[in-house]
């Protein structure tokens, strides 16, 4: 699916044919893939046709943006996501993702930060890298709703 997605929107019409390939991101049936250009992303969401968005300046954070290099990654996205599922499941029974978010790319390594949404406003976030190894996860509170601010 990585290969075909990024094979797809390199032969659309709409690709620019510039920067190098730095993210893919799955949120629920979207799928958008990135690319860098000097300062700025290039996204291309993928349906039955390729749509470029428009270009977002980079944020930056001081670490370098590195290409991603599908032969690099051994673990199909779905694959990935339903690892995390699987962990999510294990570790953290209590907690019911609905929705995940799958975003690959590479920090140093090619890798998959997922992270799924659950009933209790809670993030689960599982990161595998790309031959499938879980190497993080954790479950996060998103916010907390119990105790008004103080005022006085």
């Amino acid at each position: 699916m990585l290969k075909e997605a990024v094979d797809f929107v390199e032969k659309s019409s709409v690709f620019l044919n510039k920067g190098k390939l730095v993210h893919l991101i799955i949120i629920g049936s979207t799928v958008s893939i990135g690319y860098l250009d000097g300062k700025k992303i290039i996204t291309y969401n993928i349906g039955t046709t390729v749509e470029r968005m428009a270009e977002d300046d980079i944020l930056d954070s001081g670490s370098p943006i590195l290409e991603l290099k599908c032969d690099e990654v051994h673990v199909e996205p779905v694959q990935a996501r339903d690892i995390a599922k699987e962990v999510a499941k294990s570790s953290y029974p209590l907690e019911c993702a609905e929705k995940w978010l799958v975003v690959l790319q590479n920090p140093g390594k090619p890798c998959y930060t997922i992270t799924g949404i659950t009933k209790s406003l809670k993030t689960i976030s599982v990161k595998i890298d790309a031959f499938g190894k879980v190497f993080e996860h954790s479950c996060e509170q998103l916010a907390l709703f119990d105790k008004p601010p103080n005022h006085a």
